[in-house]
């Protein structure tokens, strides 16, 4: 499986790696400007690979679109023809301006562009960039796809639909909501602001720096949510980092949970990791864990006041020494302990089911 992995690592990066190398001895541009008038709540649509699309936003009822296209090689007669085989398919109403790179039109010799790029003829294979520098509405959606490059966008009211592989976001604040956020092998993306929506990402990097409602689906992804109200994850192979949340509900095999503070509810289920939670608030609700092979790290607030419940099987339990314990049962390879800290009739209870995995409960 890890030769697997690896082998498909290399696979999907050689069409990078020969955009991204030296640039040759000939290089060759063009521009491509286009501008149209339309509704302020009209959809923008941008399909690209290799290079980037910067996207800022305005008040006018305008679409403005400039595309350079570069070009790089050591052929010059290859390095103009592939400059004018790379165009740009525009449509465009009142509502909807799209925006498509085309580089897959046929030469005069018979062969695609990309056999062009990527051919064995190493004197005809050049390197592209394709740059989009997009100002749109404000109030207007948003659906791009871009690969091999940056989406960079600074602020949107209307809702954001973003895929970008092997690439990265940069994004300022998506107001809308549902918005969806797709990306694979894209590492050091930062999301500033996101109202609610859905983040999927495999092999990929993050931080969302707040949000009030956020579901993540991903695998061997490292997630940092700063500041969340309402947090759904289910992530295997990876970690999952939250500052501030509200109710966090999580599930995810083989990842690391790292938890800060949780002002309300909590609830994780999970196999062969670790989770550490920084601190159960002074109000909260709720604390719920099932987990097997998994360290499990809790820390409550003094001013905290709970019920708790453990139940542990092959793993140690430890128990801050300000717990009162009303229960406590031992066999061969079972260990349960129940109490209460500062008022034993309370609505709040922390319960853990843990198998093969220690359990620590502390005041912080």
């Amino acid at each position: 499986m890890k030769q697997l992995y690896k082998l498909s690592i290399l696979l999907f990066l050689l069409p990078l790696l020969a955009v991204a190398g030296p640039g040759g001895k000939y290089t060759k541009s063009k521009k491509i400007n286009k501008t149209f008038t339309v509704n302020k709540s009209c959809m923008v649509e941008i399909e690209n690979s290799f290079g980037n699309v910067t996207i800022t936003t305005w008040d006018q009822p305008t679409v403005s679109i400039e595309v350079t296209v570069e070009v790089s090689g050591d052929n010059e007669d290859s390095v103009n023809k592939q400059l004018r085989e790379i165009d740009v398919d525009f449509e465009a109403s009142a509502s909807r301006v799209s925006a498509r790179t085309d580089a897959e039109s046929q030469s005069s010799g018979g062969r695609s562009l990309w056999n062009s790029f990527f051919g064995s003829d190493n004197n005809q294979n050049s390197n592209m960039k394709i740059n989009y520098i997009v100002k749109m509405p404000v109030t207007a959606s948003l659906d791009i796809s871009n690969d091999y490059g940056t989406v960079k966008l600074d602020r949107l009211e209307g809702k954001a639909n973003i895929s970008c592989d092997f690439g990265r976001l940069d994004i300022g604040q998506l107001l809308a909501e549902n918005n969806e956020l797709r990306f694979d092998y894209t590492n050091n993306s930062h999301i500033d602001y996101m109202k609610s929506g859905i983040i999927r990402a495999d092999f990929s990097g993050f931080e969302l720096h707040g949000t009030e409602k956020v579901e993540f689906k991903g695998d061997y992804t490292k997630a940092k949510i700063h500041d969340v109200k309402e947090l759904n994850f289910n992530s295997d192979f990876s970690t999952v980092e939250s500052g501030k949340a509200v109710n966090i509900i999580g599930r995810g095999d083989y990842s690391t949970i790292k938890l800060g503070l949780i002002q309300d509810k909590v609830n994780l289920n999970t196999d062969f990791g670790s989770i550490n939670i920084d601190e159960l608030g002074s109000n909260f609700k709720e604390a719920t864990v099932k987990s097997e092979y998994t360290g499990i790290k809790i820390n409550f607030h003094s001013d905290a006041a709970f019920k708790f419940d453990i139940d542990t099987e092959f793993a140690s339990i430890k128990l801050d020494d300000n717990l009162t314990i009303t229960r406590s049962e031992n066999d061969t390879t079972d260990k349960e302990r129940s109490g209460y800290y500062r008022q034993e009739n309370n609505n709040s209870i922390i319960s853990i089911r843990s198998s093969f995995g220690g359990v620590s409960l502390k005041k912080k």
